[in-house]
C-alpha cells in the first residue's frame, strides 16, 4: 500500500506514519511536513477541547462572525479560510484537522513559550487556552509569565480572568476556563 487512500470527501488521504493517522492530502499540500514537538496533547487534552468546541459537520459563523467547522477550525491545514459554502466534514475529518493544527501551531507555541518543565496535564490546559484564544493571547498573558515563573497556583488563578468575549462575562468560557485551570492542577 502507498499510504494514499480517498475519503469520503473524494479526496486523496496521506498517511503520517509516525502517527498512523490520515491527513487529506489537498489540504496539506502546501509540502510541509509534520513537526514533532516536546511534548503532545493527549487524549483528555483533546477531550477537553472537542468538549468545549463542540463538533460541527457543517460550516457555521461562531459568535465572533467567522466561518467555522468541525472543532472550532477557521483555517483548513492548506490555509484556506473556512466559508459558508464548503462541503460538510465528518467528525474523522475534522478530528483530523483539529490535531493538525495542536501539533502545527498551537502545541508548538506552548513549547516555545513556556520555559520550564510542566506536566502533560499543564501543557493539555495551555494547548486548550492556546486554542480558545489564540497564540497572542497565550504570549502576552500573565497566565504565562506565572507558569515561566514557577508560581503554578498563581497561574492556575490566571486561566480564570479570561472568560470574557466583547466585554461580557460568558457562562460557556468560564466553565472552560475552570475547566483547564483545574486540569493544570492535576
Amino acid at each position: 500500500m502507498n499510504g494514499i487512500f480517498k475519503n469520503t470527501l473524494g479526496m486523496d488521504n496521506e498517511l503520517d506514519k509516525t502517527k498512523n493517522t490520515y491527513y487529506p492530502k489537498n489540504l496539506w499540500s502546501r509540502g510541509q511536513t509534520m513537526v514533532k514537538h516536546r511534548m503532545e496533547i493527549s487524549k483528555n487534552g483533546l477531550d477537553l477541547i472537542k468538549s468545549f468546541e463542540g463538533f460541527r459537520s457543517k460550516p457555521y459563523l461562531c459568535p465572533a462572525g467567522v466561518p467555522t467547522i468541525g472543532y472550532g477550525t477557521t483555517l483548513y491545514p492548506n490555509h484556506m479560510h473556512v466559508s459558508m459554502h464548503d462541503r460538510p466534514i465528518n467528525e474523522a475529518e475534522a478530528l483530523s484537522i483539529l490535531k493538525y493544527w495542536i501539533d502545527r501551531t498551537y502545541g508548538q507555541a506552548v513549547d516555545r513559550y513556556v520555559q520550564k518543565d510542566i506536566t502533560q496535564n499543564q501543557y493539555d490546559a495551555l494547548v486548550s487556552f492556546a486554542y480558545n484564544l489564540g497564540i497572542g493571547a497565550l504570549k502576552k498573558s500573565t497566565l504565562l509569565k506565572r507558569v515561566n515563573q514557577g508560581k503554578n497556583k498563581r497561574a492556575s488563578n490566571e486561566f480564570l480572568k479570561w472568560d470574557h468575549a466583547n466585554g461580557k462575562k460568558l457562562a460557556g468560557l468560564t466553565r472552560r476556563r475552570k475547566a483547564e485551570r483545574t486540569l493544570y492542577l492535576t
